[in-house]
């Protein structure tokens, strides 16, 4: 893609030029915040990080899919409105939606002009919990609908690779929008952009061959007959914005939302600890997968084991890897 001036369109270069004080913070500053939301829009930038195209096609793909929706249990999307690459940052532009997190909204108590008696207390306490369990099932809702949802034919383990992706070169395509879960180790990124689910089996599959010392009973996955979903890895109060009136939650995030086999959602809910994530599960009643115990064996290794080590001398399709040599014992 080019970057001389030419290939900033006006709307672009509004956003640059309204962004740069923060894109100037974050360059000096790695914790710095790399969203900034601004009246009408809001704007994620990062620096050499091809993936933010990823996240904008599978925004895009799911903000699609939702609008032409009939389930009352169809979340809103942000819609994308832009996503593009400028001296090396990658902006992309959505749409604000105002509205509470669930996080503030389970907070936020009525105004109330009685004193802070002990009943009062006590009833706010209640409202809260209620506004808690009403949250929980809709997102419960939201997240079911999400997860039966089928990702574009063709489509590789990973984010979306849609019209954004398409801007970049094959070879930067292949190594952005690796799939996004817990299940991978401590950055929750994926070693390598998987084809398909068989290439992904094979993967995990060869760690726990390799992890079969620890564990002497012969585990492998196996996700043949179960469909590719769309698994949203990142399930926190902060991070579903709510419509008090209605009850209709909003996605966010599309970075932590990737193209999995439907083990990997049962995988994600039954992982949480908090009281929202586990409330969540509950109400879901997600089925419990087949392939659960492997995958708990398996992604004790990914956690162990260092990125350079995590494809297991395999490639992007699961077969032997010539330029690299792996030893399972």
């Amino acid at each position: 893609m080019s970057e001389s001036p030419q290939s900033l369109n006006p709307y672009q270069a509004e956003i640059v030029e309204r962004c740069r004080p923060a894109v100037r913070v974050a360059a000096q500053d790695f914790k710095a915040p790399r969203v900034v939301q601004f009246e009408d829009y809001v704007v994620k930038f990062n620096q050499n990080d091809p993936s933010l195209f990823n996240e904008a096609d599978t925004q895009s793909f799911v903000y699609a899919t939702a609008l032409k929706s009939s389930a009352p249990s169809a979340p809103r999307i942000p819609e994308v409105y832009e996503c593009f690459l400028w001296d090396k940052w990658h902006y992309l532009v959505m749409e604000r939606i105002q509205l509470p997190t669930i996080e503030d909204w389970i907070k936020d108590d009525p105004p109330s002009n009685e004193s802070r008696s002990e009943s009062s207390a006590a009833r706010a306490q209640s409202q809260s919990e209620t506004r808690f369990e009403k949250a929980c099932e809709a997102v419960s809702n939201a997240l079911t609908w999400l997860f039966s949802l089928s990702p574009p034919p063709g489509s590789d383990i990973g984010l979306i690779q849609g019209p954004y992706s398409q801007l970049q070169s094959p070879e930067v395509r292949d190594k952005s929008g690796y799939a996004f879960n817990r299940f991978f180790g401590s950055h929750y990124k994926a070693p390598i952009r998987y084809t398909n689910a068989d290439a992904l089996e094979r993967h995990i599959n060869m760690a726990l061959k390799t992890c079969r010392g620890r564990n002497p009973r012969p585990m492998k996955v196996n996700f043949s007959d179960e469909p590719l979903v769309m698994v949203q890895d990142v399930i926190k109060a902060h991070n579903f914005l709510i419509d008090p009136q209605t009850l209709q939650v909003t996605l966010l995030n599309f970075g932590s939302i990737s193209v999995l086999p439907r083990s990997f959602a049962s995988y994600t809910l039954s992982n949480y600890t908090d009281a929202f994530s586990k409330r969540i599960y509950e109400v879901m009643n997600w089925e419990r997968s087949g392939n659960m115990s492997p995958m708990v064996a398996a992604t004790g290794l990914y956690w162990l084991m260092t990125e350079a080590c995590k494809c297991f001398g395999l490639d992007k399709h699961g077969v032997p890897d010539s330029k690299f040599v792996y030893r399972s014992d």
